[in-house]
């Protein structure tokens, strides 16, 4: 071949190789941007969370936090709360509601009126805060970014620790209190008339539905459960028709006659046990605000009087204890036939020392079993209730209760006098209070 013509054909090779070589680059695909995590969605309106929780029987896990401007928040939200880990385990466990408190980011009016709100409820002093609570919003739980953070040991993506707690949490949530209903009117003022406390009274005239699922949420809020329990005595009743002539339906009628009561879809009514009269009547409940219905209820109960000696009625002891903040001590005795029972009493109980310590802080109970002597059956049946409640088996035996009933501590006849007997009971009490300041958000 032509030398002049191969060295052509090799130039248009060279050429066309050149050409192809930046177009074959250009037509690399570019890698695929990563992907943005998935993001765990959180309810921001509680009373969507406390209907959806209650629906499916579920707790509510509150968030409360700083998502624009607090670095732990932010923290905890990239290493922790959006991992498939956790976002699976709520999904099958609780009902996520968060409470935001933005720098930048605008909230509706209702969220920030009802965040804010929250925030003092709940004595939220820092971001992040997390309470675990019923779907009423009675909270059993607390904690903050310690509880919640990704530990040095774990991997990426994987808060064991964090879901360890809460479910701890939950397993150790206090048993809900069931509502101690009287069976009718009459029967709710005598047992008020008994035990010196006053009345509470719910009264729906028809089923309309909005009023009923108002008074159904209520009472079934613990809060408000707890409080009718242990500070009055407490009915519902349905204003009967016309041509019901029952003596419990005369006897209502009767009653709302001489109180004064109209005939509304739905009404709460407290009754001064020390006066005969409904001092206080509430038209219009809402049980979101299950505290702002206690608080009135409160304010309308009479001071009872109590002179810090020994009383017999629990139920009493449970509503001065409320009332006045006090704590519940009772002594189970048997004073003709335990040597020990007589001994605690002279050397602690009868003292001067714990005398003047239980005027001020103290409700004292004395449930005793005598082998000689008759006691009312109210009290017997009061008396063996409160021994199979506490497993008592044998005598004295002490329990001691904060001022919401709850048991703090236990003890048995102890050597020391009263000095060793205080030292330990305030020591349970002091307990008592920083963890039920921790969980109020109190410091």
């Amino acid at each position: 071949m032509h030398p002049v013509r191969v060295s052509l054909i090799l130039g248009l090779v060279v050429s066309c190789l050149a050409s192809v070589g930046p177009a074959a680059e250009i037509a690399k695909p570019k890698p695929a941007p990563p992907a943005k995590p998935k993001l765990t969605q959180w309810i921001p309106l509680f009373e969507t969370a406390s209907l959806k929780a209650r629906k499916e029987k579920k707790n509510i896990l509150a968030y409360f936090s700083g998502s624009d401007w607090d670095p732990f928040t932010l923290k905890l939200e990239k290493e922790v709360l959006n991992t498939d880990l956790f976002r699976d385990w709520a999904a099958g466990n609780v009902i996520l509601f968060q409470a935001d408190f933005p720098q930048n980011k605008k909230l509706s009016i209702n969220q920030k009126s009802q965040n804010d709100r929250f925030k003092q409820k709940y004595s939220i002093i820092k971001v992040p805060t997390f309470i675990l609570m019923d779907f009423a919003g009675v909270p059993f739980a607390r904690g903050g970014f310690d509880e919640a953070k990704l530990r040095e040991v774990e991997a990426k993506g994987e808060p064991h620790a964090w879901i360890k707690w809460l479910e701890e949490m939950i397993k150790n949530k206090p048993p809900d209190e069931a509502l101690i209903r009287q069976k009718d009117l009459t029967t709710c003022l005598t047992y008020g008339r008994k035990h010196f406390i006053s009345a509470v009274i719910i009264i729906n005239k028809g089923r309309p539905e909005r009023e009923m699922t108002q008074k159904d949420d209520l009472i079934h809020n613990q809060q408000f459960v707890r409080y009718m329990n242990h500070n009055v005595a407490y009915t519902e009743i349905e204003w009967p028709y016309d041509s019901d002539t029952s003596p419990e339906a005369i006897a209502f009628r009767n009653f709302a006659a001489v109180q004064n009561l109209d005939p509304v879809p739905l009404q709460l009514v407290v009754w001064d046990m020390q006066t005969n009269k409904v001092n206080f009547k509430l038209k219009a409940i809402d049980a979101g605000r299950a505290d702002n219905i206690i608080a009135m209820i409160e304010q309308h109960l009479p001071k009872i009087d109590y002179n810090a000696g020994w009383i017999e009625d629990y139920r009493l002891a449970t509503a001065i204890a409320q009332q006045q903040k006090r704590y519940i001590l009772i002594a189970f005795t048997a004073m003709d036939s335990s040597d020990f029972s007589k001994k605690i009493f002279e050397e602690i109980f009868d003292t001067d020392e714990f005398k003047k310590y239980a005027r001020k802080h103290l409700v004292t109970v004395k449930v005793d079993f005598p082998t000689a002597t008759t006691q009312p059956a109210g009290t017997v049946s009061q008396n063996k209730t409160l021994a199979e409640m506490y497993a008592v088996r044998g005598f004295p035996y002490m329990i001691v209760l904060n001022p919401l009933a709850q048991k703090i501590g236990d003890a048995k006849y102890m050597k020391g006098g009263p000095e060793v007997f205080l030292k330990e009971l305030q020591a349970a009490v002091k307990n008592d209070e920083d963890r039920r300041a921790f969980l109020s958000g109190g410091q």
